[in-house]
C-alpha cells in the first residue's frame, strides 16, 4: 500500500492577521525558492501588506506552499496573483493540476473579501478547502 501524503491545512489571512510566525514561515519559504534557487532579487515588497495570503501547512506544522493575491490597484488595475511557491520537498506528488478557470475565479473573488481558490492550487494532490 502506498504512503499517503500528510494531511494539509490551508489558511487564508490578510497581512495584518498573519502573525509573526506565519509571516516568517512565508518569507523563509519564498527566500528558499525564489532567492536561493532562482537568483537574488527583492522579494518582500509593499504589496504583501495589501494582499490575501494563502498558506498550506502539513500536519507537522511545516509550511509547504503559499501564494498571495494582491488587491486591486496595488500592482495593476485588477487584483493579481503572485509569489506562488511550493517547498522543494512538496513538489511532484500530483499537485501540478490547475483548474482552467481557477485564476479568473480567484482574482474575481479577491475584491469581494476572502478569495475562493477552489481547486486552482494543489500540493501533492490536495487543494484548499
Amino acid at each position: 500500500m502506498p504512503d499517503l501524503p500528510p494531511a494539509l491545512h490551508w489558511t487564508w489571512a490578510r497581512f495584518d492577521d498573519l502573525g509573526v510566525h506565519a509571516l516568517h514561515d512565508a518569507l523563509a519559504l519564498r527566500c528558499k525558492v525564489f532567492i536561493l534557487e532562482q537568483g537574488p532579487y527583492q522579494d518582500p515588497d509593499g504589496a504583501d501588506k495589501h494582499a490575501w495570503h494563502l498558506l498550506c501547512y502539513d500536519s507537522a506544522g511545516a509550511l509547504k506552499a503559499c501564494v498571495r493575491v494582491v488587491d486591486t490597484g496595488v500592482n495593476y488595475p485588477e487584483p493579481s496573483i503572485g509569489r506562488v511557491v511550493t517547498a522543494p520537498e512538496a513538489r511532484g506528488g500530483g499537485g501540478k493540476r490547475v483548474e482552467p478557470d481557477g485564476d479568473r475565479r480567484l482574482l474575481g473573488a479577491a475584491d469581494k473579501g476572502k478569495p475562493d481558490l477552489g481547486r486552482s492550487l494543489a500540493v501533492n494532490g490536495d487543494g484548499p478547502q
